[in-house]
C-alpha cells in the first residue's frame, strides 16, 4: 500500500490518495476497509476515522483510490497513520 495525504483547496479537509496492490493471482477483492489515526505532539490520538473503498481490485492488479475525504484535518495533528483492515473477496 502506498498513500499520500494532502489538503483540499481550502486546506481544511484531509484528503488521501491510496494505492492498493492485490497480490493474489486468482482472487478479486472489494470493500477494502481502512482506518486512519491523527496524533498530537504528545503522541495521543486526537482523531480516528474508518472507511470503505468500494471498487474492485482484480488479481495481480494495483488500484489507486484518489481524493478520499477523511473529514476535517485535525488542528494540532503532528503525524498520522493509515492501515488496511481487510477486504471482501468477490464471488
Amino acid at each position: 500500500m502506498k498513500c499520500n495525504l494532502h489538503g483540499d483547496q481550502t486546506q481544511t479537509m484531509a484528503i488521501w490518495d491510496i494505492q492498493v496492490a492485490n497480490r493474489s493471482r486468482t482472487q478479486s477483492y472489494k470493500d477494502v476497509r481502512y482506518a486512519t489515526n491523527y496524533y498530537n505532539g504528545q503522541d495521543a490520538v486526537i482523531y480516528h476515522n474508518e472507511g470503505t473503498l468500494s471498487e474492485v481490485v482484480d488479481p495481480s492488479d494495483q488500484h489507486t483510490f484518489n481524493s478520499i475525504n477523511d473529514g476535517l484535518y485535525p488542528v494540532g495533528a503532528t503525524r498520522y497513520t493509515i492501515e488496511l483492515k481487510g477486504a471482501q473477496p468477490v464471488q
